[in-house]
């Protein structure tokens, strides 16, 4: 695996995700936010705090066009793959996106209600 290789030759940090499966996502953003110790101003580089937090990123392939983005977490290391195609916005919302949602969420073991049956939390807030 390509990871394998890189980790050989590079003195990555150690994965910084705490269990938060059991929050409510307004909960988990700032329990993170505050083991992080970023405070509430906006996040500058989504990328390069991932990877300064233990989380590998990648991009896909050229030919994954209708994939955004996906999160995965293999032998206790958490690996987002983003879609380097799309618009620099749209990869600091789908590196965002799947810090929320597949590591302090499903891959975890829990789903959260969706927007449907819940009011959005407030953009401040993550």
């Amino acid at each position: 695996m390509l990871n394998d290789w890189v980790e050989s030759r590079f003195d990555l940090p150690a994965p910084d995700l705490p269990d938060l499966r059991d929050e409510e996502p307004e909960v988990a953003a700032s329990v993170l936010r505050q083991h992080w110790g970023l405070g509430e101003r906006p996040i500058k580089n989504m990328v390069h705090l991932l990877e300064s937090k233990g989380v590998r990123v990648y991009s896909l392939a050229e030919n994954s066009v209708e994939v955004d983005a996906f999160a995965l977490w293999h032998s206790k290391t958490p690996f987002v793959f983003l879609n380097t195609l799309k618009s620099a916005e749209h990869g600091r919302f789908d590196a965002a996106h799947e810090l929320g949602t597949s590591f302090c969420t499903a891959i975890r073991g829990r789903k959260f209600r969706t927007r449907k049956n819940r009011p959005m939390p407030s953009p401040r807030r993550f």
